[in-house]
């Protein structure tokens, strides 16, 4: 095996389920922590999302309330 891994204490990645049992298999003492790139990008998603429900909302009450 290779002398490398015995001496990685922190590991960045994304949240990918296999990253983590390749991390937790290979790197024994390692800190496995989400990288800033994809916690911006999932927290950008999440408010896209919250962002089109409520402009749909908007969209379906301003209909009903401005019909004759």
């Amino acid at each position: 095996r290779w002398p490398w891994p015995a001496l990685v204490t922190h590991v960045s990645a994304d949240g990918a389920s296999w990253i983590a049992n390749a991390v937790r298999g290979t790197c024994l003492i390692a800190i496995l922590c989400a990288d800033p790139f994809h916690i911006v990008r999932w927290a950008t998603d999440a408010l896209n999302t919250v962002r089109r429900k409520t402009w749909t909302e908007v969209r379906r009450q301003r209909r009903y309330w401005s019909s004759p």
